[in-house]
Order: C-alpha cells, then structure tokens, then sequence
C-alpha cells in the first residue's frame, strides 16, 4: 500500500542520517570524493527528497478530478478523474557521479507509487551501490522489488533496449 511504502521511505531517510558517514566513506573509497562534501552535496539531498516523498506523496498520487474548464463544451456535464496506477517495473541505468542521490531518488521514485525496480548501478561505485541497496533492505522495502543487475558496461545495453519492446498485450 502507498502508507506501507511511505513509511519505508521515512525509515530510509532515518538510516540515511545514521549511516550518513558511513555512506560519504563509500563514495571516498570508490572515487575519492571527500566525505564532507559527499555528505552535504549527496546524502543530505537525499535524505530531503525522502522527506518530500513523505510529505507529498498522498497528494502526487492519489486521484485527481479534472474540471469542466479541461473539456471541449460537448463534454461539460462529463466527469473525469485521473488514477496514477504503476508502470509496474522501471528500469534505472544508474550515474556514478551523485551516486547516492540520483540512484536512491530514482529508486525511491519508482518505488513508493507501487513499481518494482530493475537497477544497474555503475561499475565506478561498488562499494556505494552496495550500500545503497543494504538502505533499501533495512528500510523494509521488499527485496524482490529492488533487482540489481551486474554493475558491467555490458548489463546496460540489454536494459535500455528493453525500453523500446512494445508492452505484451
């Protein structure tokens, strides 16, 4: 439910504040990044994209009703209303450079309107995917609904072309 996935995004900005240091040292060890400048520029950023995904997402997601000023003048005494429903699995090519904020947002994104997640992290950042998918883990997501491809050049051709299959009918 989203009040369920929610609630996993607040834990994950709550691990994000514990495990922050920890997290910067991940990046330093892959790339060499300073931890201080990590946490300001990447963990931080998170963490508050976490809060707005608590704040908001109730609001983003839940039905909206369109008004009669959105419809020709034939349709005026029609009601319309708009259900965001789940695409059901996104795929994310993951970045080195923010590697905490722009995969774990991302993630987060997919994760909490009720999509599983097809992740290929960058192979410059593996100790930092690695604790980007135990953040997902501890915050009680579901572990099958965060797959993690190889982090290889070779495990992101295959995903981005599998956006251009058409979807089975």
């Amino acid at each position: 439910s989203p009040g369920l996935r929610v609630r996993h995004a607040r834990a994950l900005r709550r691990l994000l504040a514990r495990h922050g240091p920890e997290l910067a040292l991940n990046v330093t060890q892959d790339f060499g990044r300073k931890a201080d400048e990590v946490l300001a520029t990447d963990v931080l950023p998170t963490a508050d994209a976490c809060q707005f995904l608590e704040r908001n997402a109730w609001r983003v997601l839940k039905p909206t009703h369109l008004s009669g000023n959105s419809r020709p003048m034939w349709l005026f005494s029609s009601r319309e209303t708009i259900h965001r429903r789940p695409h059901g699995v996104v795929g994310i090519i993951g970045t080195w450079n923010y590697p905490i904020s722009l995969n774990t947002v991302q993630i987060l994104q997919a994760l909490v309107p009720g999509n599983a997640v097809l992740w290929k992290p960058s192979e410059v950042v593996p100790a930092t995917s690695r604790g980007n998918k135990a953040l997902f883990d501890e915050a009680g997501f579901p572990r099958d609904l965060l797959v993690i491809l190889p982090p290889t050049p070779e495990a992101g051709a295959p995903l981005a072309e599998a956006a251009d299959d058409p979807p089975a009918s």
